[in-house]
């Protein structure tokens, strides 16, 4: 099959390839969907389907960001930094159906300091691939151990999952929360209650 759309796609559906175009429209097609190059409203839709599946399917590490720190002195800062909430956006896994919701991250910091900025773009870009959220979330807990080696570290994710939400055998789940603590959060219990304070549950 070859599928062809008279009208030039516009950004950023110029990118998808031929390829992917026509994988997305044998697939809506076999799944009982129809597909017309000449219809405003379905001509665009392979092209959407394959945009997608190519940015929510992307590698891990594409497009990182640079991680920035700062040496941790002048004066020197030994108490907890707690940032959130910061909105992002993923991909489940067992579906390719978005996730969404709020993480936030508090450390304490050795001799590294982050850039405030910083942490919501590795969030964000470290979310939007496949993933389950639990092993979303300990894979950010690593990034900032790896690059912070702080003290103490705590990762709280919370979600709403659309899979969920359109499953029409059950109940739906309403959210779902995981957190991962490393250090001092997962040894002391003060630290970690005090953390979970700011994220509010």
């Amino acid at each position: 099959m070859s599928y062809i759309v008279e009208v030039p796609p516009y950004a950023p559906y110029d990118s998808v390839q031929p390829a992917e175009v026509d994988a997305a429209c044998r697939l809506l097609v076999a799944t009982g969907h129809g597909v017309s190059a000449n219809s405003e409203h379905s001509r665009m839709t392979p092209y959407r389907l394959a945009h997608y599946l190519r940015y929510w399917t992307r590698p891990y590490g594409e497009d990182e960001p640079r991680f920035t720190t700062f040496e941790n002195r002048n004066p020197v800062i030994d108490q907890m930094i707690t940032i959130g909430p910061i909105d992002f956006w993923a991909c489940c896994s067992h579906h390719l159906l978005p996730f969404f919701g709020q993480a936030w991250f508090g450390y304490v910091p050795n001799e590294k300091l982050v850039g405030l900025s910083m942490v919501p773009l590795v969030v964000k870009n470290h979310c939007a691939r496949p993933w389950l959220q639990e092993t979303m979330t300990h894979h950010l807990a690593a990034i900032f151990e790896d690059k912070l080696e702080p003290d103490g570290l705590g990762i709280v994710t919370r979600a709403i999952h659309t899979c969920q939400m359109l499953d029409l055998k059950g109940p739906p789940v309403p959210e779902m929360t995981f957190s991962v603590m490393h250090g001092s959060f997962f040894t002391n219990e003060k630290t970690r209650a005090e953390f979970l304070s700011f994220v509010g549950k």
